[in-house]
């Protein structure tokens, strides 16, 4: 019996991680263009999702471009920075946990996951998932969101990550366009 709720206990566990990401849809934006290096882009609350296609070359590279823009920007790129440094660009930033830690609602039945998912809408940054039928999602967390009649631009610590221009109702990058759904 004691194997069972083990085995159960763990599906739960990775069903509530899988699905977490989903949890609030606001505007979705898809293509059906298979070259497409974004498949998908969801503006939720303060967050954005993108769930990038690992089948294109512009795709692989967009995820290492985009997961080492919050390292470049806290120094940890560069091999002359040090501990104290570091430590006080995080700070500054808002990415250490003593900013973040009396924001957190932990209860005695607070899962892990829920803690983890709560630092990660409370801090700036991108975080990478996978979804249930394995595509790469990037979670882009407290970005800033400019818009004016052209164009779309998601920046993170005043960088520029991503720039999409804007025709009706859907997004075009890369000569790629998402639709609104």
């Amino acid at each position: 019996m004691k194997p069972l709720k083990s085995l159960i206990s763990i599906c739960l566990l990775l069903l509530t991680f899988n699905l977490r990401v989903f949890a609030a849809e606001d505007t979705v934006y898809l293509t059906d263009q298979a070259e497409s290096p974004i498949q998908q882009v969801q503006f939720s609350d303060s967050q954005i999702y993108l769930t990038i296609n690992l089948d294109s070359q512009d795709g692989r590279g967009l995820i290492i471009r985009l997961l080492n823009a919050t390292d470049a920007v806290t120094s940890q790129l560069n091999p002359e920075a040090n501990q104290a440094d570091i430590e006080k660009k995080q700070k500054e930033l808002g990415l250490d946990y003593q900013s973040k830690k009396d924001l957190l609602d932990i209860q005695d039945n607070t899962r892990v996951s829920e803690v983890i998912d709560q630092l990660e809408s409370l801090t700036p940054g991108i975080y990478p998932y996978f979804s249930k039928d394995g595509q790469v999602i990037l979670k882009i967390s407290q970005a800033d969101i400019k818009k004016d009649d052209q164009k779309l631009i998601i920046s993170l610590f005043n960088n520029p990550l991503l720039e999409f221009n804007l025709e009706n109702d859907s997004l075009i990058y890369d000569d790629v366009t998402l639709n609104k759904e």
